[in-house]
This record gives C-alpha cells, structure tokens and sequence, in this order.
C-alpha cells in the first residue's frame, strides 16, 4: 500500500501506530515541506530528527522535502523525496535523492536509509546565508543533553560544563572544538571513529538518543567517510543537537571543508533510544547490547586464549607487582608545562591493583602510616558534598589546590568531574575494612575518622559514582577530554566496594550495586573499534583504542596508559562473567603488538619498555600523517593481571564468573570445568583443570584480584591422587602480592584447588572461553565466496621466532575490498602448501584472490585449471599484488600478499601449486557483469596499494646492498648514545642492516668516561633517540652534555637525526623536564622557524651546497607532509673558525628563507681529527627521495670515517 500527498501526514501516524504500539514514527513539516520526522515513545517525541538545522535566512530550514510516501510492508516506511535546499545556501541536490526511515513490525529503533548528491556546493554563498559551519543534514536535538556521545567518548555539553566546548585554550589549539566556531565540535568522520555513534544524553530525563553506524560497518561499510558533529547553537532557533556532516574537516577534523559538487553521500543507521537510562547506565553498553544482539555474527573473532610472549622485554614481570606507595596527594614543582608551581592533585594513577591499605594492616611501617595520615588529613578537608535524592555525594576537585596555568584553562580547569578522587574512595573502603587492626585503627581515630563518618565518605563516593555521567582532565595535558583510563581507578573502587561491603547486614545491596557499576564504568570507557572500519584500505583496527577524546589522539589507536584499562577490563570480566567484555579483552590482546612503534630490536626481549606507540594512524585525516603512520613517542606497560609471572608459562586470573588463562608461547592453554564460591570465609575456593600444549613440568601464575589467597590451601589432583602444596615444595606465596599464588611442577590434565573443595560442589561452572568463535565457519559475504583449501596444516606461530607468523589472526580478514578467512587450529594459522585443492572450484570469468606468505625468491603461486584446450596455469596479476598483512614490529619477517588471478570463461579452477610456500587463504568473486564496478574498485585498490609494497620490496633490497657494504668496516667502533636507537628511519636502517646489532651501545656511564667514549675508540656516534630529550648529568651535573661537546671538539662526528623537532632540546631533573637545549653548545643553534607554516605559505625544501655528499637528492621537493614543527640552523650562526656546509634549506613562496632543515658543520682538526655536527631536522626523513639520498650520504660519511682507521 502506498499513499502520497497531504493525507500522509495523518495516515503516517496512525499507520505506525498500528504497528508497534509504544514507538512510532511521524513526519514532520507540512505537506509540499517536510522537515523531517519525530520518533515518539509512549505517545511522547523522544527523537526529533530534521532533514538539516534552521539556519538559512529567516531561520528557515536549509533542507526540506516536498514528498513523501507511506509504505507498508512488514511495518511501515516514511520516504522523503524531493529534497530542496533553501535557494540562498549555494547548494543543490539530486532529484532522485531521498531520505527513508523504516520501523519494522517487531523492532524497537527504526533504520533511516539516505542518499544525497551535491550538484552543486558555493562555499561563498553558503557562509553569507549560514555562516560559518560544515554542511550538515540529518540533525537530532536534546536541549537537555548533558552529554553528547561520539565515537564512544561521552563529552559535556556546555549546559553541564562550558569549559571543553566553550573555553579550552590548550596553548592555541583547543581540542575538541572546531577550529571555525567554538559553538562546533570537531567533526571527524565515522571511519575514524572507534564505536561509530553520535548521540545526545540527558540523565536527569533518563533519555537518550542516537545515530548508531557500527550495524553499517558490518554490513556494508558505507559509512565511513561521513562525519559527525555536535552543535551547541546554530541560528536562532537551534539549540543543542548533532548531526551528520560532510566532508570530515580534514587533518586533525577541526577545519571547515565543504562538498565538491559530484559527492554522493549514501548510507544508512540505526536511530537508537532509550527512555530508561539514568546516569547509572551508559551509551556505550547500550550500542553494544544492541549490537551483540543483532549482529554478533558479524563481528570479529577473538581467540580462545592468547600468548603474551609479545610483551616488550623491558615491560615484562619478573615477579608480581606490589602495593603502591603511600602518598594520596602530589604537588607539582618549578617548571611543570601545564599547572602553576605548587598545585596539588590526588596521586592515584596505577594503583588499580593491590592495596597499599592491606599491605600497611599486615606489617606496620611507621613512616608509610605517617605520609598516609598526613595525605589523609589532607584531603578529608578538601571533601565536596552533592546532594541527590538517595544522599550526599562525596569526592574531590581536581585540583586540589592550585590552578592550571592560562595557557591550558586557568581556574576554569577545576572539576568534580576527574577520576583521579575515586583513589581516596578506594583507599576509605580499605581503611574500614581493616578499621580493627591497631595500629589502623590508632591512626583513624587520630584522623577523626570513626566506623560511621568511614560509611558516610565510601557511600558518598559511591553516589557519586551512580550520578557522575562523565569526566575529563585524567592527565593534566588535554583538560578538556575524558580519557579511557577513567575506567581504572572508579572500577577499582566499585570491586572494592563490592568485596568489603558483599555481606554487610545493611550494605550487602549497595555491594551488588557497586558490581554492576564497576561493569557500567567499564563500558563508558571502552572505546575499542568494535570491528575494522575501513574495509578498502590495508589494514585492520578491531580491538584497538583511543586514549582520549581530543583531536591528537582521534582516528588513531594507542597504547600508553590504555595498557591500565586492559587490568581492569580484566577484573570485571572475570568478576561478572560478561561475554562482551571477555570478547573484548581476548581481541584486545591479540591485536595488541601491532601498536609497537617503528623501532628495529633483533628480538622481542631486547625491546625497552617504551617499545610503543601513543599513535598509530587508522584513518585519513588522524594527526601522525595517514593510515598505518606510528608516532615515534609513547610507550609500552606492564600487564600485571594478566602476563605470566617470572618464569610460569600460564596466568590464570580468576573470579566470581569466570577465569580465563594467557599464556607465555603456544601453550594454547585451555580451563576446564571452572569453579568458584566466595561466601563468609576469609578467602574465596576455587578449581579449574588445565588443559595445555606446554611440556610438562610447568609453573603457573594465578590472581584473583580482590581476594585474599594468603592463607588458602593450595592442593592438586593428579589422576587420582591429591597433592598438597605448601610454600617452598610447589607453592610460592608473594609476600607483596595478598591476590596471587604461584605454582610449580604442573602438568596438562592437572586440576587446581585453591580453598575448599568441598564447597564447590553446589558452585556452577564459570565461562573460560570467548563466546565469539567463528572456527571453521564460512561467513556469507556476498557476492565474494569463501574458498576451502586441502590439505592445510599449522604455520609456526612464535613470538621468539622473527621468521614466524606470529601475530597473524584468526577469522575474517577485508583488504582492499577483499574479505579472506584465515582459520587457525591449536597449533597456528592453517596454510596450505605444495599442491591444493580449491572446495569449490571456481569457474571463470572470476577472480580468485589469493593470500600467500611472501618467499624473498620471488616465487608465487599458480592456479591450475582446466579450460576449452586443456589444463593450464594461471599467475597473478604482478601489478595488482599488494600487502595484506605483516609480521610486526620490524624484525618479525613475515609478509602477507593478497593478489588476483583472473579466470577466463569456460576456464575452471581447481587447485593451486606453490612449492616451498604458503598459502593461507582463497576467494573468488564472479566476473558477471552486475560484479564488474566492484572488480574494477577492488583493481584500483590493489594497483595503489601494490605502489607501497614495491616501495617496501626496494627498501628490502636497499637494506641487503647496505649489508654488504657495511659488513667488512669495524662497525663496532661506531657509538650509539643513551637513550639509544628510536624508531626514525635511519635507526630502523640500522637495524634491518644489522649494523645496530654490531654498533656499540653506550650507556650513560660509559658516556661520561673519556677513557671509553672518545673519537680514537669511535670516530662516529650516532645520536637517534625519539623525542627531543637527551642526558645531561650522569654523575656530576652536566658531565654528559661536557662529554659531547668534548667528543666533538677532539674530532669526533656526531650525527644527530633523533625523532623529534628540536634534538637534545630537554633533560630530565627530578623527574621533571626542563629545556636546556644542548645544539647551541655543539655549534648549532635551532631557532624555533614555526610551529605551523604560515597561512598561505607554500614550503619547498631546496637542495644547497651541501647537496654533493649526498647522491642523487633531488633540487626541490615540497614541504614533506606530517608534523610541521620546523626547528633549522642559520648559517650565520656557525662559530668563526669552524667550516658549515648547508645541506638543504626551506623556502616560502613569499622568497622567505626559514633556515637550514640539514647542514653539516666542522670544526678544525685536533690531533689529526676533524671534528663535526651533522643535522637532519626529522621532517625531511618523511619524503622518500630525501630519505634515499640522506641515508646514503651519511653512511657515506660513517664508511669513510671508519676506513681511515
């Protein structure tokens, strides 16, 4: 049935009505010139969503639509068509365009489908009619939103906290607001975001409302380049809303950029709602649930365990972590970039974990108790009160004391709204626990702290925690953003809470409150991609984070402090069993090693512990210079949840749910038949039975965080007989770890008792397993099909093998348009090899794409099939072959290739041979004519990426011509100064040539000693560190920078390309850093040219004299792209008697000269010895015929150093 004119205006409402009897769906507008439509809940406009905002002239709306028809099928359909512009805006639409909204017969949200076509966009008279603002359609308003939730992040609304919108200043740049008007966010687009939603919450109305996308991802992955946005005013008659916005604003997705005519913007989402959600409930768990309810087979897989063995060799733990220390409050000193001299802060980040409270109860440490008390007294004078209708909240300002300073807010940073006071609540909750034991006790009556004011404070920090919405200002650079860690220390709190207060008489309730809540708080903090959102490009993002919500960090994944979240994501999956959140972590954990920076080691175990990135780019537009760029900052931590300990291969983390295994090598390790029961007693009783791969004997590592296993027997069944354990003979009980245990002499089949066995018997059996595990499954991915090869068998998968593929997941994998399925047995992914079978063959004209492992030979598989005169071979297309997956970090080798083969008509396909190779995966796609436009996408897509994988291939070659040459020269006598190497491209040279391997890496010891570090004994060293620190005191104060100004001078060169504007520009004094640049000590001065090139200034770098030490670099190139920050040398600067050769410099199309971004300087010869300082600002390594003919210049020096030796 379909109706149309003026009566759809009444029938639409009454046809939905109809339908589902709570939501309904009503256009809105009059007939000729509808605006949009009202979702209504209960007979009340929950959602009301306009084609576009009321902004054109007169306050009229820019988009209207001058039909709609009414469509019943199997629910009802509003589709809007005709859609006009306002005739002032500058913009035109297609005809055909439309905007549909269906809500089905059993469904709860309606599905919105649209497509719009710019014909024609006029930038100029589009800002004189609207003013300055991004096209925008598809708006949804809230005036009372406290919130508005984008890409999992939960930002305040002015009208709960103008500061993040409306006046963060953060040095000039704000973070999440647009760079064009503070009343817009930025606007990244929907590919850059982690769960793609744009929402608004009112907790106080216990509304929400939002465009969910991530059902779009997995179905279709159209929405990726459209954008989101949030609007505190437009017009006005528009008041708070958000919106879809098109095109994103470009880098970093705060500039205003407009349509070009001929984009079409078509997709479709979800307009999800609910009625019910106070502020103890979060957005976030809700797109989840619907997600998972609707689409689980969608999403990707997770493994049934992981080994851990990725970690970094200087984040790994040797034994369990402690307690920390005592100190609840921290005082910033002279110099800290971001607050005024003396403000104080609570000290709460990383102490997650073990109590400081519970180690202080079990031995008395006076001085400990005293720093406590002290803090304590503290901030007890510092304590807020809010009132609610349950009671008073309870918590602290952040800061303390003290301000910001003007550059990052001032005063107006200060916020109940912070994570950091949950620590003192959890620090409370532990005081009342242990309030009996005397010498807490003498302390807490010092305090005035009696039983009844201890519940007053815990209780009213866990009312805050009900009522809190959001936070911001978790590390003290973007005051503006929450962060993921924001879900530590207030799960902590709510764990702790729960296992203090489970049995009290009068609180037992609020305990099962709390539990739910430390599940609530992990959701609004877990802003992981919920699947790969970019299915085109060459990469994957499922599993990875964000840090925060500001513009530095979006589009991009981190690991950093994001390591915390991954402890108490931990804890709350086991503790409340929640298949999403096991789902969640096990993902997390596998595809974590791909966030290692670009830095070469020749081993997992030589990695430092800042082996890491802050920022690995996962979609067009992020900040660190496209997809798949890593910063060259940030850093690993330990897991101390979750990583084997010492020398145990397995890690069980047990709970009151469920106990999952994480095993260090391929153990494979599974738990059986899991038990647990934690009632009255002192600790909880637990059992388990291990089933693993490990050779027997083995240790285990096992936690159940919030419980005391001190004094829980310890006992193995071994077939039919029960082994004791006691401490020395199979038992070690950690002195500083009350949660742990460790176990020696396991074996496969063994089962665990910790407690008492016989309360089990009436336990059920908890999860041990993910609940997504596609195995062996074929998905539907229609019209590509899914091909079987045979025989296949376990490729070696080893982190302490770097030609294994190690790293390399299960499940469904989309490159460049291409879905492939990598299965994986216990042994490793399954690869075919020699000759295999395709189940079923595949009949031409198609494609068969075809994933296979990389053989430096240069072979490559070939497809055999029978065709109109016989059996014949079939190669893939060479120029259409592209990386679909590598090994990482640098020194793993493994290479992933993904390449067509096309199969004529009447030709049909039915094995493919690859002697000495691999093969992992197949899949054809029917050359039919309706498939051509998407062989001809997927060919554009292959053919640009096949560019990066030949540039990869010359880079391979060029690291083995450098090997040879490099290989007869005393490479040893070449100097790499502390810190070391970091991840630029010179170092990763180094590294992959095997010369960082034979260099001579001087720790800060050896760098102060003349005797050791000198030109005789290294005539070069090499400063490449990421960052812009260096060392300058080691033993007396400044003896290492003396050491390198003393190197210089007696003839040594020193090379300096670290990852970073200005080199040797910071060191470290008491922790803190302080900028005493080191350069102008050397002979070069830096001048700081701009942080940001000047507006209209177009750069070209332009070779100079300098030019003939390095081979074939070219006479000018364009300001390499990427991180602007141009930090060079005048040459006028050189000292008088010393000889400067510029290398290269940067030039404005003004004729400006910005100064010299290279230039070699030498200094007159001592003692035979010609003494210099070379510079490469870090910039120039970002364009790849720079970086070709620097490198080669300089291992041209290093060469000729060396061989007059």
């Amino acid at each position: 049935m379909v109706r149309t004119a003026a009566v759809c205006l009444i029938a639409a409402f009454a046809l939905c009505a109809r339908v589902n009897a709570q939501v309904q769906i009503r256009p809105a507008g009059s007939p000729g010139r509808y605006t949009g439509f009202d979702l209504l809940y209960r007979g009340k406009v929950v959602a009301p969503v306009r084609f576009s905002s009321r902004s054109g002239p007169g306050n009229q709306p820019l988009i209207t639509a001058k039909k709609l028809s009414v469509e019943r099928r199997r629910g009802v359909t509003l589709a809007f068509g005709g859609l006009t512009p306002h005739p002032a805006c500058g913009l035109r639409l297609d005809p055909a365009d439309f905007i549909r909204v269906s809500l089905s017969h059993a469904e709860t949200f309606p599905r919105i489908q649209f497509r719009l076509t710019i014909r024609r966009f006029d930038e100029k008279a589009w800002q004189a009619s609207v003013g300055k603002c991004p096209f925008h359609f598809l708006t949804l308003s809230l005036p009372q939103a406290e919130v508005w939730h984008q890409r999992g992040w939960l930002n305040a609304t002015p009208l709960s906290d103008p500061f993040p919108l409306l006046i963060d200043p953060h040095a000039g740049s704000p973070e999440i607001a647009a760079k064009y008007s503070r009343n817009w966010s930025y606007t990244p687009p929907l590919g850059a975001q982690p769960i793609p939603v744009i929402g608004l919450w009112a907790p106080k109305k216990r509304l929400y409302v939002g465009f969910e996308f991530q059902s779009t991802r997995l179905l279709d992955n159209s929405e990726k380049d459209i954008a989101t946005g949030y609007c505190w005013k437009q017009g006005a008659l528009d008041g708070q809303f958000v919106a879809l916005v098109y095109p994103y604003g470009g880098v970093g997705y705060q500039d205003l950029v407009f349509p070009k005519a001929g984009s079409q913007i078509a997709s479709s989402c979800t307009l999800l709602f609910d009625a019910n959600m106070p502020a103890d409930r979060d957005p976030n768990q809700m797109v989840w649930a619907y997600v998972w309810q609707r689409y689980r087979r969608l999403l990707p897989t997770a493994p049934a365990n992981n080994d851990l063995s990725w970690v970094p060799g200087g984040a790994r733990l040797r034994d369990f972590e402690g307690p920390p220390g005592p100190e609840l409050v921290a005082t910033a000193g002279r110099g800290d970039p971001f607050v005024l001299e003396g403000t104080k802060t609570v000290s709460g980040w990383y102490k997650h974990k073990e109590s400081v409270v519970d180690a202080l109860a079990a031995q008395q440490n006076p001085a400990a108790l005293a720093r406590l008390a002290a803090d304590l007294r503290y901030v007890l004078g510092k304590v807020k009160r809010v009132r609610f209708p349950e009671g008073y909240a309870c918590f602290w300002e952040k800061p303390l004391e003290g301000s910001w300073n003007s550059a990052f807010g001032g005063k107006p940073v200060t916020t109940l709204h912070n994570t950091d006071a949950w620590y003192i609540g959890r620090v409370l909750v532990d005081l009342y626990r242990h309030r009996n034991v005397p010498h807490i006790a003498s302390m807490l009556k010092d305090l005035g702290l009696t039983p009844e004011r201890l519940l007053e404070l815990v209780n009213g920090v866990l009312i805050w925690t009900k009522h809190f919405t959001f936070t911001r200002n978790e590390f003290a650079d973007v005051p503006s953003s929450p962060f993921a860690i924001g879900g530590t220390l207030s799960a902590s709190f709510c764990l702790d809470y729960y296992f203090t207060f489970r049995n009290h008489p009068k609180y037992a309730k609020s305990a099962v409150q709390a539990l739910q809540l430390a599940r609530t708080v992990t959701y609004r903090y877990l802003t992981m991609w919920m699947s790969d959102s970019n299915r085109a490009d060459g990469l994957d993002s499922s599993f990875l984070w964000e840090p925060n919500s500001g513009r530095d960090w979006c589009g991009a994944a981190c690991a950093n402090e994001v390591h915390w979240n991954l402890d108490t994501l931990a804890m709350v999956a086991v503790h409340t069993g929640d298949p999403i959140l096991i789902h969640a972590l096990r993902g997390t954990l596998e595809r974590w090693p791909q966030l290692y920076k670009e830095r070469f080691r020749a081993s997992i175990a030589k990695y430092e512990h800042d082996a890491m990135t802050e920022g690995f780019g996962l979609y067009e537009g992020n900040v660190y210079g496209g997809v798949g760029a890593r910063a060259s900052y940030g850093t690993a931590s330990a897991l101390p949840m979750l990583e084997p300990v010492g020398n145990s291969r397995v890690r069980v983390l047990c709970g009151l749910k469920s106990a999952l295994a994480f095993d260090r090598g391929e153990g494979a390790t599974k738990l059986l038949d899991y038990r647990c029961r934690f009632s009255n007693g002192p600790y909880p009783s637990l059992a388990f039975t291990v089933d693993t791969m490990h050779p027997a004997p083995f240790d285990l590592s096992l936690t159940f965080p919030f419980g005391d296993l001190r004094s829980a027997p310890v006992r193995i069944k071994r077939g039919g007989m029960w082994l004791q354990l006691s401490e020395g003979a199979g038992l070690r009980r950690p002195p500083q770890a009350r949660w742990s245990l460790y176990i020696s002499g396991l074996r496969s089949g063994d089962r665990v008792f910790v407690g008492q066995p016989e309360v089990l018997r009436k336990s059920s059996v908890g999860s041990t397993t993910p609940p997504l595990m596609h195995g062996f499954a074929v998905p539907s991915v229609h019209p590509f099909q899914i091909l079987r090869l045979a025989p296949a068998s376990p490729a070696r998968r080893d982190w302490e093998d770097t030609e294994s593929w190690a790293g390399l997941w299960e499940g469904l994998h989309f490159r460049y348009g291409v879905p492939y399925l990598i299965r994986t047995s216990r042994g490793g992914p399954l690869a075919g090899a020699g000759q295999i079978k395709i189940s079923p063959p595949v009949v031409g004209p198609a494609v068969l794409y075809v994933a296979y492992g990389y053989l430096p030979s240069g072979s490559v598989p070939v497809v055999g099939a029978v065709g109109p005169r016989g059996r014949t071979t079939l190669k893939p297309e060479a120029a259409q072959t592209a990386l679909a997956w590598r090994a990482w970090p640098p020194p793993f080798k493994a290479r992933l290739l993904l390449a067509p083969v096309h199969i004529p008509a009447g030709s049909r396909a039915d094995s493919i041979s690859f002697p000495g190779g691999l093969v992992f995966a197949a899949t054809a796609l029917s050359g039919s004519s309706k498939n051509l436009p998407l062989i001809r996408t997927v060919n554009r897509n292959l053919t640009k990426a096949n560019a990066d994988w030949v540039r990869l291939l010359d880079e391979t070659r060029q690291d083995e011509a450098l090997r040879r040459r490099m290989r007869p020269l005393p490479l040893q006598k070449i100097a790499v100064l502390p810190p070391g190497l970091g991840g630029g491209p010179l170092a990763l040279m180094l590294g992959r040539a095997g010369i960082a391997d034979e260099a001579t890496r001087l720790s800060p010891e050896q760098l102060v000693s003349p005797d050791v570090f000198n030109p005789a004994k290294f005539p070069v060293a090499l400063f490449l560190p990421d960052g812009e620190e260096y060392i300058r005191t080691v033993r007396s104060e400044g003896d290492a920078a003396d050491a390198l100004v003393r190197y210089v001078s007696e003839g040594g060169l020193l090379v300096v390309c670290a990852s970073g504007p200005y080199p040797m520009f910071y060191h470290r004094r008491d922790g803190a850093l302080v900028s005493e640049p080191l350069m102008p000590r050397l002979g070069m001065p830096l001048a700081v040219s701009f942080e940001q090139p000047p507006a209209g200034e177009r750069l070209t770098v332009v070779a100079d004299a300098g030019r003939r030490m390095f081979p074939d670099m070219p006479d000018r190139v364009p300001f390499p792209p990427g991180d602007p920050r141009l930090r060079a040398f005048s040459r006028g600067l050189a000292p008088a008697d010393a000889e400067y050769i510029p290398i290269c410099r940067v030039v404005g199309s003004s004729g400006r000269d910005y100064g010299d971004a290279a230039g070699l300087l030498l200094l007159p010869a001592k003692n035979g010895r010609r003494g210099g300082v070379l510079y490469v600002w870090f910039g120039l390594w970002r364009d790849a015929r720079l970086q070709k003919s620097l490198a080669q210049g300089i291992f041209n020096m290093i060469e000729e150093r060396l061989s007059a030796q």
